[in-house]
């Protein structure tokens, strides 16, 4: 009885903090920012935000669409400024092994979770905890700790000091020493695609979509010896066939 009551009075702790930063002033972006950019480390490098007029990166290394949802359904209904949205679309992210490599992996619900568990629904929640229960538990201790931080701090803007992302600065090369140990890049005759990710990013358009905000899919440069490219034909084929309606924005050759 007394372990029970324990557990109780924590996740009622739990949920009051999460309930605390989800309400709170966390959210707000620059009152010009028309333009929001999302996705994984291609748009978080290619994209600089501060030589765009009225444009905000939040693009994150590895960031499946799952979390970018979670993101961006938060900052929509706090920022009525956004007309554009762009959302990194590319060959990396179609993959079925995308579900569980940046979704519910160890790593990533390590990394990710206190970032966005306050503002889980119970669906995303879910998905996690159905896929892998013991790294949503372990990682309860490091969403408290951050949480509670910003609970007190109500200065730290999560949208701001990289906290959900930014644009990343690269300074280094290494395209030659990469082409070198290259082999041949063979098309896929088979594919299987993400499910859950693929989902996500289906909600994502139809988030923008009821609230009136323009969405585009971008693909960010690539060397025509990229290894992620042997799945051109199914990127352009689920395009064509799942989002025909969508504006694609094609910089791949953008060199």
């Amino acid at each position: 009885m007394f372990s029970l009551i324990l557990f109780l009075i924590l996740v009622g702790g739990i949920l009051i903090i999460f309930k605390v930063i989800d309400n709170g002033n966390h959210y707000k972006i620059a009152v010009n920012t028309e333009n929001l950019i999302l996705g994984h480390s291609h748009t978080m490098s290619a994209f600089n935000d501060s030589i765009i007029e009225k444009t905000l990166n939040l693009s994150d290394n590895g960031e499946n669409y799952f979390y970018t949802f979670v993101k961006l359904k938060k900052i929509l209904k706090s920022n009525k400024s956004i007309k554009n949205v762009f959302i990194s679309f590319t060959n990396n992210q179609i993959n079925s092994s995308y579900d569980s490599a940046t979704i519910w992996s160890n790593k990533y619900i390590n990394y990710r979770y206190p970032k966005y568990a306050a503002n889980f629904s119970k669906d995303e929640f879910y998905v996690l905890l159905k896929n892998n229960p013991i790294a949503v538990l372990k990682a309860q201790q490091s969403a408290i700790k951050n949480n509670l931080h910003l609970v007190f701090d109500d200065e730290k803007k999560i949208v701001k000091g990289a906290y959900w992302g930014g644009f990343n600065y690269l300074e280094r090369n290494k395209t030659d020493s990469l082409i070198k140990t290259l082999g041949k890049n063979k098309p896929l005759k088979e594919f299987e695609y993400g499910v859950v990710t693929l989902k996500y990013l289906d909600e994502i358009i139809t988030l923008c979509n009821e609230s009136k905000t323009n969405i585009y899919l971008v693909r960010s440069p690539l060397h025509e010896k990229c290894k992620g490219l042997n799945n051109e034909y199914f990127l352009k084929k689920i395009l064509k066939e799942r989002y025909p309606d969508v504006a694609f924005l094609d910089f791949k050759n953008f060199l």
